[in-house]
């Protein structure tokens, strides 16, 4: 369940019931209630008119046993016009009251827990990712592409999207990025780490910590590239991994695109859950085309079909990019999934700073 509502909501992170009941999975299991208490707090942010988000945000809060906040959500709802919430609501809080303890806390989110249904998705094109009201799971994956119609120009496409990144100016001005986060996998494990580290104009190194992987770095001097795993260090000699290499190390990379591939070409429109997407195929110099879907209102890159190092191989990966944030007037995506045929990394950035100094020998293959 969690899987596919983490895939539920990377497809439509605008759909708040995906958030919701992500949230209560966690609370009736009782596990990842940091997680949840995030999940709940978006969902009731995405629609605010939902008293059921409300109620189940005070229970997380209820069993984090942050009795404050769960009472200041919980007293208005002892007002609300419909019964089943205003009695729960006065039910829990009357819990909480009880001079018991942190166990009354917590036999009372317990028993809370199994009364809140899941919420229900409402039957009209919501009923499926893709649209369809028959009650399928087809999702629209961006698979069918769409040529007619009027399309812009692949240059018209590329201005857009790099305006929409933040605009020349302020990329051209970055002499370094430092980017930080955590990193899951779905099934797995949690809460590993990543740190990206880039200089102008084309070096890069970065290093993902997590199990069972281990401890990865992988770097690019602007000259050639490397791995080191837990079983050695290795140079890059592959001509397509070292050029795809190449080209994530570029710094300026939105404003190169047609100077980074040898050719690019508009194929169309498509759609990845509900949105209506610009698909560009990249082809590169060496290497499988790549394709990027770019969202066609905010011009925001959605998903980027390529191949990854997985192991010791190069492996097909769907890229997704979802919860953009400025950081000093440049768009960045604070969550990215790697999907892979068998394993998702989930990236979640914490910190990105700019123009940091950054030791030349960060990005030299170690000894």
């Amino acid at each position: 369940m969690r899987e596919q509502l983490l895939r539920t909501i990377k497809l439509a992170p605008e759909f708040a019931p995906a958030y919701y009941l992500l949230a209560f999975v966690h609370l009736v299991t009782e596990e990842h209630l940091d997680e949840a208490l995030q999940m709940a707090e978006k969902a009731r942010r995405l629609d605010p008119s939902k008293a059921s988000y409300v109620l189940l945000l005070a229970e997380i809060h209820a069993q984090r046993s942050d009795l404050a906040a769960a009472r200041s959500l919980l007293d208005p709802l002892t007002r609300d016009s419909d019964p089943r919430i205003k009695n729960e609501a006065q039910n829990l809080l009357d819990r909480l009251n009880n001079p018991a303890g942190s166990r009354a806390t917590r036999d009372a989110a317990a028993k809370m827990s199994s009364a809140i249904p899941a919420e229900p998705v409402a039957s009209s094109t919501t009923r499926t990712l893709g649209g369809d009201t028959s009650g399928g799971t087809a999702i629209r994956d961006g698979q069918t592409i769409e040529t007619s119609g009027a399309l812009p120009t692949v240059d018209e496409l590329l201005a857009r999207y790099v305006e929409a990144m933040g605009g020349a100016k302020a990329i051209n001005a970055l002499t370094s990025r430092v980017i930080k986060g955590t990193v899951d996998i779905p099934g797995v494990s949690r809460g590993g780490s990543f740190e990206t580290y880039t200089q102008a104009p084309n070096k890069s190194m970065t290093i993902v910590d997590a199990y069972p992987m281990g401890r990865i770095k992988v770097g690019y001097n602007g000259r050639g590239g490397w791995t080191q795993t837990p079983q050695g260090v290795q140079v890059v000699k592959v001509a397509a991994e070292l050029a795809s290499l190449q080209r994530d190390s570029d710094i300026n990379a939105p404003l190169r695109i047609k100077t980074n591939f040898a050719k690019v070409t508009l194929a169309g429109t498509s759609q990845i859950g509900y949105r209506e997407v610009y698909v560009l195929d990249l082809q590169p110099a060496v290497g499988a085309v790549e394709r990027l879907y770019l969202d066609a209102k905010t011009y925001l890159p959605v998903r980027i079909n390529t191949t990854r190092k997985l192991g010791a191989v190069l492996a097909p990966v769907e890229v997704y990019l979802d919860d953009w944030q400025a950081v000093e007037g440049i768009q960045y995506p604070f969550s990215i999934s790697q999907r892979f045929q068998k394993l998702t990394l989930s990236y979640t950035v914490k910190e990105i700073r700019h123009n940091l100094p950054l030791e030349a020998s960060l990005f030299e293959a170690p000894k």
